[in-house]
């Protein structure tokens, strides 16, 4: 889930992970937490979702923590793996509780990194970018909404946030640039209809560049433990 040069800033990758009480998000998750997740779910939603999904393969371990605001509110990145080496980041949204006024969460996000571009040269990121913001994008067929921007806006920017990161080797700052598209699925089950979201994203630096596409898909709490 974490892009190639964000991974090799990060130190990441077979490293061990020390124990540290450093960054806790709003579940107490820290650096050296596994995140037990109940997949039933999400392997019923599979069928539905882009065919580039996968669902995690047993426990997850938490390789880096990311915080940053959108729109005021907290936002809680957790990177993790699991046992088959796949990558996700698990999105926490930050809420107040209305009379004690202490964080709780408001939304979770499963996101699996579907899509990795790298172009070689500026005038091929402009390539790539250049159906990015308008109304629709549609990825590997699969058709999906613009929901950041309003209406009227043909062609919409990426929203910029700074999010520090915390890893083994210490915190850092980093600059996101995201727009977010979304599609509503019919449930396998015949419930109500399954929100999936798509997340573009750019990452840089002064050499390089990488376009990427995470499929999300919403969670609920009681499917969540940590340890």
């Amino acid at each position: 889930m974490i892009g190639q040069y964000l991974k090799k800033k990060l130190g990441i990758g077979g490293k061990e992970i020390p124990p540290t009480e450093a960054f806790h998000s709003p579940l107490r998750v820290a650096l050296h937490s596994t995140i037990r997740l109940e997949t039933v779910d999400l392997l019923v939603l599979k069928s539905v979702l882009h065919p580039n999904f996968v669902v995690p393969n047993g426990d997850l371990q938490v390789l880096a923590i990311g915080k940053f605001e959108l729109d005021g509110m907290p936002v809680h990145q957790l990177y993790v793996q699991d046992q088959a080496g796949e990558e996700f980041v698990l999105q926490l949204v930050e809420g107040r509780e209305y009379r004690s006024q202490t964080p709780i969460v408001n939304e979770i996000t499963l996101f699996k990194q579907i899509v990795t571009l790298e172009p070689e040269t500026e005038t091929s990121l402009d390539r790539e970018l250049a159906n990015i913001g308008f109304h629709e994008l549609t990825v590997d067929d699969v058709v999906y909404h613009r929901l950041w921007g309003d209406s009227y806006t043909e062609k919409a920017e990426f929203r910029t946030y700074n999010e520090k990161v915390i890893t083994p080797a210490g915190v850092e700052t980093y600059t996101n640039q995201w727009l977010l598209y979304g599609r509503e699925v019919e449930s396998p089950v015949g419930s109500n209809p399954i929100s999936e979201y798509l997340l573009v994203g750019i990452e840089e630096n002064e050499s390089a560049a990488q376009l990427m596409m995470q499929s999300g898909i919403a969670l609920n709490q009681n499917d969540i433990s940590v340890q």
